[in-house]
């Protein structure tokens, strides 16, 4: 398969931005570090049990019964109960507002240094472009019409995916946070709703059928959770980079953790 440029791009975004959560040194909870083989397999069966992962695969795979995909679409498309005629633009907003809470809980969790705090970001942006890629990929592949019959791009929800990461990636932000109970479980809450209402909103604009932002909304949870436990969970063999800015340049120091 020959990869187009845009695609092209995406990749060696993706693959740049997820070396500097590892050069960066950074953590959250512990610092960045490429896995072995080992804790790569063990990061993506983690990341695969959380509920977040399999509950909107599970949910997913019932609505295929009786075709209740397409008349749950459909009922919210007719209905709009939600965001009526606003649903596409509030889908949108919905998606700011989301990115806009991961990116403040990113920069006010404490770090040991400016290359921790870098890696936490760079963590974030490296899961929603590895989202993202996916699901492109998966769009072309499976080629789902749209409910508005616009293209073939359907399957999955892109504004799905991307959210999810985010508000996974929110929730490791505030577990760094000193915050009591009660505000860290609303912040999550939020985060969480905020990413469901992009989701929803996509269906009640007919730009996707529930399927596909529930499948949406799992790729980004996984990707999210697999990138916190493969690179910023465990350190057994593991071989760790970080730099350290300095007068008239800089040190990597590369280690290995026993």
């Amino acid at each position: 398969m020959i990869l187009s440029r845009s695609r092209l791009f995406r990749i060696v975004a993706m693959m740049t931005t997820l070396t500097g959560c590892i050069t960066a040194g950074g953590q959250h909870g512990n610092g960045a570090r490429w896995p072995d083989a080992g804790e790569t397999w063990q990061a993506a069966k983690t990341a695969a049990l959380e509920p977040g992962t399999w509950v909107p695969v599970a949910a997913a795979g019932l609505l295929t019964i009786n075709n209740a995909d397409e008349r749950l679409t459909e009922w919210a498309i007719d209905h709009q109960p939600l965001f009526g005629n606003d649903a596409d633009d509030l889908s949108n907003d919905l998606q700011k507002a989301t990115t806009g809470l991961w990116l403040a809980t990113g920069v006010i969790a404490p770090a040991e240094s400016a290359g921790d705090k870098l890696a936490r970001l760079s963590a974030g942006v490296g899961a929603v472009l590895l989202t993202g890629g996916i699901e492109l990929s998966l769009k072309e592949a499976v080629g789902r019409e749209r409910p508005n019959g616009k293209n073939s791009n359907s399957f999955p929800s892109g504004h799905a995916g991307r959210t999810q990461a985010l508000a996974t990636m929110t929730e490791y932000n505030l577990r760094a946070m000193d915050l009591s109970d009660p505000a860290r479980i609303g912040i999550m809450a939020t985060s969480q709703l905020l990413a469901a209402g992009t989701a929803w909103a996509r269906v009640e604009a007919g730009k996707h059928h529930v399927n596909d932002v529930l499948i949406g909304s799992a790729i980004g949870h996984f990707i999210a959770a697999f990138v916190r436990e493969a690179f910023f969970s465990g350190s057994a063999g593991a071989v760790a980079l970080e730099f350290q800015s300095l007068d008239g340049g800089g040190a990597l120091t590369v280690s290995l953790r026993h």
